[in-house]
């Protein structure tokens, strides 16, 4: 469970909406998304100009 990028993120969202404590889990699930975002934005810019060449 603790390598699941959604886990912190539901936890943190949970503890924000009932104003509980979010402890780590804000800051675990930003470094997940953005680590998805510093690989699938590229790829996903490479994918696009291959496309667009055609």
């Amino acid at each position: 469970m603790e390598h699941q990028p959604f886990t912190p993120l539901i936890d943190s969202v949970r503890g924000l909406l009932l104003g509980m404590p979010i402890g780590n889990s804000g800051w675990i699930a930003l470094a997940w998304w953005l680590g998805l975002l510093v690989v699938v934005v590229p790829v996903a810019g490479l994918l696009f100009r291959r496309r667009a060449l055609r």
